[in-house]
């Protein structure tokens, strides 16, 4: 939304307006391209030890991804927050 506010027929877009968003989406698609790479990688592993490993090592790092930007899935509700008892 900030992206939109910045261009505007008066004032030329300046990217500095939006430089935070853009770092941010440069390192979601890092994320993104890793966890990619991981699932190739292991869908082509043939020794099962070494598949169940990565599958560990690429399920943790997901769950590390969500851990560290769990305010924006909460925000955007694509995470729920537990119920209280």
């Amino acid at each position: 939304m900030r992206f939109r506010q910045a261009i505007t027929k008066d004032r030329p877009f300046d990217i500095n307006d939006v430089q935070d968003h853009v770092l941010a989406v440069a390192a979601v698609h890092v994320d993104r391209v890793t966890l990619e790479t991981f699932f190739t990688g292991v869908e082509d592993t043939a020794d099962p030890a070494v598949r169940a490993l990565l599958s560990r090592v690429r399920d943790l790092y997901a769950l590390g991804v969500f851990k560290a930007h769990k305010g924006w899935f909460l925000e955007h509700g694509r995470l729920r927050r537990p119920a209280r008892r």
